[in-house]
């Protein structure tokens, strides 16, 4: 499996939609059955109360899991408006312990153009 060409078509997914933010979030999953599944940051409606939208159920990483199984890699891209390279898409903590909880294996995310990411989830 490419990594890099798993990125892109995360890409694509995060840039479907474009909406006032100022980069775009998109995750790619690939089930241990080999279906891939796919969930944008975009997809989720945010009021002007939340805190910038920072709720870990509007996050697409946290989003995937429930079209996921045990044994699922996940890559999680950011990717900035303007320029449309990669920026760093580390999932956070929450994000992190719903995937593991979902039996999630492995999580590739951006960093920049030439760099990635991964965290192996123990078993």
């Amino acid at each position: 499996m490419n990594i890099w060409k798993m990125f892109e078509m995360a890409k694509q997914v995060a840039t479907l939609k474009e909406d006032q933010r100022s980069f775009l979030m998109g995750a790619v999953g690939v089930r241990k059955d080999g279906i891939i599944v796919a969930s944008s940051n975009g997809s989720v409606a945010m009021n002007k109360t939340d805190w910038r939208g920072y709720f870990a159920k509007a996050h697409a990483e946290f989003r995937i899991c429930r079209k996921l199984d045990k044994g699922s890699t996940v890559f999680v891209v950011r990717i900035g408006v303007g320029d449309r390279t990669f920026k760093l898409a580390k999932p956070c903590r929450t994000c992190q312990n719903t995937m593991r909880k979902h039996g999630v294996e492995k999580v590739y995310y951006s960093i920049s153009d030439t760099e990635y990411g991964v965290i192996i989830f123990k078993k």
